[in-house]
């Protein structure tokens, strides 16, 4: 009896020593790398203005209704953007455009148009996500937006296994905790806004070396609101393409005469 007892306490002290070993961080890394790559990152914003891609989006709804698309999307800073969904045979589904001045959500299948000013609540009527322009932006450059006040010093998250870094826009009332792999690539974002009580998080896999310049892109994007549990999920197809030459009416949309309009909350006259 007095043996098993003794071979169990060996089996567990030896777990024990195992699951430490394995979350403890890279000895070949230190916070002043993980300091390195979050200014690497934040360097490529004056290098990357615009990005065009296209692969598969996949949108789960606060009420659990599940999309998926084809997706053309292109965007440029700060706050530009257009997408275009095709499904199966019958081509061109929607499409949604921000221009700086407004938003404009069209739906191919119903002949509606949603417009209305550019802020988070009308992007959710297009993505499900609740984000300010700013920052889908920001997240489909593969780029988080940069927060003004660093918070404390890079550590070791045990229970991600990765290297986790934070900042913050005291003024918004945001916090911003990003986590990085070992080799410098970005893993998550989680963003919240304390001022709304609201939270959102963006995971990046996958990354790749694209174009002449070989400029990092993640192939997997997935937004996923924590309050509401909507969900958005874009998987890279093919390579994209970095700053294109992209005039500011192409981020327009023009307004069918046939469909019917939904003037969302604050939209701006014609």
């Amino acid at each position: 009896m007095n043996g098993n007892r003794t071979r169990l306490m060996i089996l567990v002290i030896v777990l024990g020593l195992v699951g430490c070993r394995a979350t403890a961080p890279d000895p070949a890394v230190s916070p002043a790398d993980v300091a390195g790559w979050l200014q690497n990152m934040d360097s490529l914003e004056a290098v990357v203005q615009a990005v065009e891609a296209e692969g598969t989006m996949e949108m789960t709804t606060r009420d659990g209704r599940h999309e998926r698309v084809h997706a053309y999307w292109a965007v440029a800073r700060p706050d530009r953007a257009l997408f275009e969904l095709t499904g199966g045979p019958v081509g061109l589904v929607g499409a949604a455009a921000l221009d700086g001045r407004r938003m404009v959500v069209l739906d191919m299948t119903n002949k509606v148009v949603r417009v209305g000013k550019p802020t988070r609540r009308t992007v959710e009527a297009f993505a499900h996500i609740d984000i300010e322009p700013a920052d889908l932006v920001a997240t489909l450059l593969g780029m988080p937006r940069r927060l003004p006040e660093p918070v404390g010093h890079p550590t070791y998250d045990s229970n991600l296994r990765r290297w986790r870094i934070a900042r913050r826009d005291t003024e918004k009332q945001l916090l911003q905790v990003l986590w990085f792999e070992s080799d410098g690539r970005l893993y998550r974002q989680r963003l919240i806004d304390k001022k709304n009580d609201d939270q959102l998080e963006v995971t990046f896999l996958g990354w790749t070396q694209q174009g002449p310049e070989k400029r990092p892109y993640p192939g997997f994007i997935k937004l996923v609101h924590q309050r509401t549990g909507a969900k958005l999920t874009l998987k890279v197809s093919g390579s994209p393409r970095f700053n294109p030459s992209l005039a500011d009416d192409f981020f327009s949309l023009s307004i069918p005469e046939s469909f019917q309009r939904i003037d969302l909350p604050d939209a701006p006259a014609e």
